[in-house]
């Protein structure tokens, strides 16, 4: 009560018990000399404690000596109180112990208030962070096992990746050396067929690991000197086969402000392109589609801007939203029977957004949709784009090469694709032994495969390197791996190139002309290659033969996996067999937990090479094995070896046995 201006100094006490009484946090009274003067009973029940004598009078033992920071307590406490005081206001995070011992952490506020009596104190109100602190941790926990499953997927897509391509790489590669002269026209159409849909599914295989970078954030750009004209006329006659075989109508025009020569990931660019256009061929059942190339000006940048117009389904307005979705197909119900990951446009989008681009659409339902692409231009060099290798390539006379690969099976397609130029080729099925062979013979070239047991392609580098005259021979990693990166890891460890499995011919034969071309005073000399023939079509290969039943196989399926020729089919069939000879002593014995990568790599091997000649019981086995291996499981091993290995000797002599040897 206050009595003419007079303040009743023992009611503002009694206003000010209550106001600390009623306070919803745990709070308490601070004097200027450091010490604790009250406390709210909320603070008591925080701290687990009886009486607010307790707290006032043990304050400091309910804190652990230092804080989380590391600064000892008591030294934090009091200039934390000094700053309130000075400053009129902190807030901080500060750890106590409850009367149990056990941590409690809080966020403290400290507010300057004057007193009635003049002075001043400080009232600090503290939150209880236990339920905070255990969500955030929980969501920390999901966080990470959130990112943990995605490098997981991610490092499973890249091996799926190299698994899946290694057949992949037999099945193309012994499809581009079958001759196709001695076919008929069925059989001519058969076989495109085959090589047509293996690039489809070598498509599918890249959209995936490409979605697997995005989601790594590992998608990246390789920008070169390129020829837009070239890469424009290119995609039209790609996707003109897929709308003629729709009775569509496919327009094309670029514009002539588009420059001839820029700067860019021309192999992203393609990809883009391609997406957008096939997407449009796909979606329209009737009337054309309409591919334009030209460019605009836009926040004083140029743009190269590319648009796919069709006469197709469209989309509906509410689905626009999704339309850049992952693994989604719009419609389901109209679109039936369209083919795809689902995830062509989202790439696309992810690609244009690292470029510096974007992509919109515009559509009507039932009328068509116009997507378009918008690429930042930057002229190219002319002196710097790489010129493009036709499929005559003359090497230098009497060249050697070495091939390197631990599977026969892989070992062989390469070699063979090599041998065509001309060229003298030596093989080896391991690093060490690619080694030797490079200490005593001077080679042109080298391919030397990556993942292999033992001795890998990166240390076979490393040793060759040091060898005396092979400081300067060009060494091209071979390999199915197409993570990211990957070419610069090559480049950075001793390689001179890089060549991806599949073997793509105008690649090998790009770096077959870049690194294995006649000497200019040899040049004259160099083997004469029919001008417009590549080498490699130039050998009449043996008549096939037929006939052949091995128990285990499906022969029949192995020789059309491979173009249809039984002759390439026995050569596989015998490299299967040199791998079993090569891999048994290994797989005979339960490996202990030292042994394990071995055993897993041989395993993957017997897996591959099983598949490669459609023994798919073996393969299946096999596979069982490397998962044990990769699991740990030796008992699985050891239940499972025996039976494997009768069953692979047996299979491996009746191989013999069919091919006479």
């Amino acid at each position: 009560m206050a009595v003419d201006g007079i303040v009743d100094t023992r009611e503002s006490e009694i206003q000010a018990q209550m106001m600390l009484d009623t306070a919803p946090l745990a709070a308490s009274v601070w004097g200027e000399d450091g010490h604790m003067m009250n406390c709210n009973m909320e603070a008591v029940r925080m701290f687990g404690l009886k009486e607010k004598a307790d707290y006032v009078k043990h304050f400091y033992d309910l804190n652990p000596e230092f804080q989380p920071d590391g600064e000892k307590t008591q030294d934090k406490a009091a200039r934390m109180i000094k700053a309130a005081f000075d400053e009129g206001y902190q807030r901080f995070e500060w750890l106590y112990l409850t009367g149990s011992g056990q941590p409690l952490p809080v966020e403290t506020t400290l507010v300057r208030v004057p007193w009635t009596d003049g002075t001043r104190r400080l009232m600090a109100y503290s939150r209880d962070l236990r339920e905070y602190k255990a969500l955030m941790a929980e969501i920390q926990a999901q966080i990470d096992r959130a990112e943990a499953a995605a490098k997981a997927k991610s490092e499973f897509l890249a091996r799926m990746s190299h698994e899946i391509r290694t057949p992949m790489n037999a099945i193309i590669g012994m499809s581009e050396l079958i001759r196709m002269d001695n076919m008929d026209e069925i059989q001519r159409d058969y076989f495109d067929d085959i090589r047509r849909m293996s690039k489809s599914l070598l498509t599918l295989i890249n959209d995936i690991l490409d979605f697997s970078k995005i989601e790594a954030g590992k998608l990246d750009i390789a920008p070169v000197h390129y020829n837009m004209y070239m890469l424009f006329d290119q995609v039209c006659s790609m996707n003109r086969f897929l709308a003629t075989g729709k009775s569509l109508n496919l327009h094309s025009f670029r514009d002539p402000s588009v420059p001839e020569l820029l700067f860019g990931d021309e192999g992203r660019i393609r990809q883009i392109f391609t997406n957008i256009l096939s997407n449009a061929i796909k979606y329209t059942r009737e009337g054309y589609v309409r591919f334009t190339m030209t460019t605009e000006e836009r926040d004083g940048k140029r743009f190269i801007v590319a648009t796919a117009e069709d006469t197709g389904v469209g989309i509906k307005e509410e689905d626009l939203p999704k339309l850049f979705g992952t693994f989604q197909q719009l419609d389901s119900g109209t679109n039936r029977g369209v083919t795809g990951t689902g995830l062509g446009l989202a790439i696309t989008r992810n690609l244009l957004e690292l470029m510096g681009g974007s992509i919109e659409v515009r559509s009507v339902y039932g009328k068509g949709s116009c997507f378009t692409a918008r690429i930042p231009l930057v002229p190219g060099d002319p002196a710097k784009i790489e010129a493009v290798c036709s499929r005559s390539v003359t090497v230098r006379e009497n060249a050697c090469a070495l091939v390197v690969d631990d599977i026969s099976t892989n070992l062989k397609v390469a070699s063979r694709f090599v041998a065509k130029y001309g060229v003298e080729v030596d093989t080896a099925l391991s690093g060490e032994e690619a080694v030797a062979k490079a200490a005593q013979k001077g080679y042109d070239i080298i391919f030397m495969d990556h993942m292999m047991p033992g001795m890998d392609g990166v240390e076979a580098t490393a040793k060759i390197r040091a060898l005396p005259g092979c400081g300067t021979t060009p060494i091209i990693a071979l390999t199915a791996n197409a993570v990211t990166g990957m070419r610069e890891f090559f480049l950075g460890n001793g390689f001179d190139d890089y060549l991806a499995k599949p073997i793509e011919l105008a690649k090998l034969n790009m770096i077959m002309e870049r690194w294995c071309a006649p000497r200019p005073a040899a040049r004259e000399k160099a083997p004469n290659v029919q001008a417009g023939k590549p080498m490699f079509l130039q050998e009449k290969m043996p008549e096939d033969r037929a006939g052949m039943h091995i128990p285990g196989v499906d022969t029949a399926a192995g020789i059309e996996m491979l173009g249809g020729s039984e002759e390439v089919y026995r050569d596989v069939l015998g490299a299967f067999c040199e791998d079993v000879t090569e891999r048994l002593p290994t797989l005979s014995h339960v490996p202990d937990s030292k042994g394990l990568p071995l055993f897993i790599t041989m395993a993957h091997a017997i897996k591959g090479a099983a598949a490669n000649i459609s023994a798919k019981a073996m393969s299946q086995k096999a596979a069982r094995l490397e998962q044990a291996g990769k699991n740990g499981d030796i008992a699985a091993i050891r239940l499972e070896i025996p039976d494997f290995i009768a069953d692979l000797t047996t299979l491996s002599g009746d191989i013999e046995r069919a091919l006479g040897i």
